[in-house]
């Protein structure tokens, strides 16, 4: 259970509920839920281009806390959006946002995050290229550190082969 703004103060609204925790005023949940099926139509086209994205973050930010799942669904459109144009600061950008959300819903060692950063990291690795910044590397670097200290806590050492993770060097 998330929180959405309330439109009238920007005051917290329980995902179910029809008051405003903090004007206390009774909301029309239907343009709220009419914004969020906006904001998904936008995301869930079969073609996603840059111009829907930030059409469904705007949606996303104007009734749901900076936290919220819907603006992980928002960061890891852009992440995806930015990786196949091959701007992969930008995606790795969008990506450790993404990270940030996940942390808070899963926790910092949830098998859920490690494998989302497995999953961003070998795609990283298919796509290796050598014109990447200091900056870029340690970034990466870190998020293969990140795997290295979450997966022991899931799995035996000896079924994972930690010489595969990729850390951009």
């Amino acid at each position: 259970m998330g929180f959405k703004k309330c439109p009238l103060c920007s005051g917290a609204v329980l995902e179910d509920s029809k008051t405003c925790y903090d004007c206390t005023k009774l909301l029309d949940v239907s343009k709220l839920w009419a914004l969020k099926r906006e904001a998904k139509y936008y995301l869930e086209k079969e073609i996603v281009c840059l111009e829907d994205i930030e059409k469904s973050y705007k949606i996303t930010k104007s009734i749901y806390n900076p936290y919220h799942k819907e603006f992980a669904e928002c960061y890891d459109k852009y992440k995806t959006y930015y990786f196949h144009i091959g701007d992969f600061d930008k995606s790795l950008e969008y990506f450790l946002k993404f990270l940030e959300i996940e942390k808070k819903h899963w926790g910092e060692h949830s098998i859920k995050l490690a494998l989302n950063i497995l999953g961003f990291l070998d795609d990283l690795k298919s796509h290796q290229n050598k014109n990447v910044t200091e900056a870029y590397k340690g970034k990466v670097k870190q998020l293969s550190n990140n795997v290295k200290e979450i997966l022991p806590l899931h799995y035996p050492d000896e079924i994972v082969n930690y010489d595969e993770i990729y850390t951009a060097e």
